[in-house]
């Protein structure tokens, strides 16, 4: 069973399922820094929390978890309700 590492978490996103711009929801990261343009003020224990219930629902084979890669990074997506989702970003060099 897969399991996300803290350490090669990037950064997470809780909210409306989409475009995930952050106008539908937040973002929670482990170190403040700038991403994409813009300063991101860390939260790890919103961060944490997010990792821990992606994990969870991996362990338990959850069918709402999905995968993406994108080459440098993979995005694991739990749908948890109506249009909600909790995301966890993951740096794939980090990982590896």
């Amino acid at each position: 069973m897969f399991q996300i590492n803290i350490k090669d978490v990037s950064t997470t996103y809780n909210g409306e399922d989409g475009c995930a711009c952050g106008c539908g929801g937040t973002y929670a990261t482990l170190v403040s820094g700038y991403r994409s343009g813009y300063f991101q003020q860390a939260n790890p224990r919103t961060a944490k929390r997010r990792v821990n219930k992606v994990n969870k629902a991996l362990a338990a084979g959850d069918p709402n978890v999905t995968v993406m890669d994108f080459g440098s990074e993979a995005m694991f997506s739990l749908t948890t309700g109506e249009d909600r989702v909790t995301r966890v970003y993951v740096d794939i060099e980090e990982a590896a």
